[in-house]
């Protein structure tokens, strides 16, 4: 991520947009997380793991970054409130059926073998276990997204796609939002979703 993608990750509107619109939708489509482990992937910062904990009731939040400047702001913002480490969320090197949940705040659109890092959290969810994204799909927004990390992403990361990965992976819809003209704002994703592992 360069300067510009941390500025645009570290905004007060970001954060406003995570805590008043994005994390509140991810529990009405899927249900809180009381008492749940969870891992975030691409943490960034680390407030979206604070609202993982505050608003949604996780019991502990695991949360990796492959950016290690994003990973000591996110372990100063947790302190002792959970586990932060440099990772990839393709090879998160966490054991299989570790988690009750995984959620995504926008990351896996910058992924480019994206395609694996479903797969992986399909590997790292118990059966039945969710996850809860939020993702940018347009491939305007998407530009922007190339802009903010200086490097080029996926192109053949789109809704339809997304959500055919989850389903070749063995996830179940759970609930899912087209966001609208809320994306507009530029600090929420296009979707906001929540699936269901289904295997035994």
């Amino acid at each position: 991520m360069n300067r510009l993608g941390r500025a645009v990750l570290n905004s007060p509107a970001r954060a406003a947009a995570q805590r008043r619109y994005v994390v509140p939708a991810l529990g009405r489509l899927g249900g809180d997380l009381d008492g749940c482990r969870v891992l975030e992937i691409g943490c960034g910062r680390g407030f979206g793991s604070t609202l993982i904990l505050d608003l949604l009731g996780a019991a502990s939040v695991e949360a990796l970054d492959i950016d290690p400047a994003m990973v000591r702001l996110a372990s100063r913002r947790l302190g002792e409130r959970g586990r932060v480490r440099v990772g990839d969320m393709v090879d998160t090197g966490a054991a299989s059926n570790a988690y009750d949940a995984v959620v995504d705040m926008g990351a896996i659109h910058l992924e480019p073998r994206w395609r694996e890092a479903i797969g992986e959290i399909g590997r790292v969810l118990r059966p039945g276990g969710r996850f809860y994204f939020e993702e940018i799909v347009q491939p305007r927004r998407q530009a922007f997204s190339a802009l903010a990390t200086g490097r080029r992403l996926p192109i053949d990361f789109a809704r339809q796609s997304l959500l055919g990965q989850l389903e070749a992976v063995g996830f179940v819809q759970v609930g899912l939002k087209d966001v609208g003209p809320m994306a507009l704002t530029g600090v929420v994703g296009d979707v906001i979703g929540v699936a269901r592992i289904d295997r035994p």
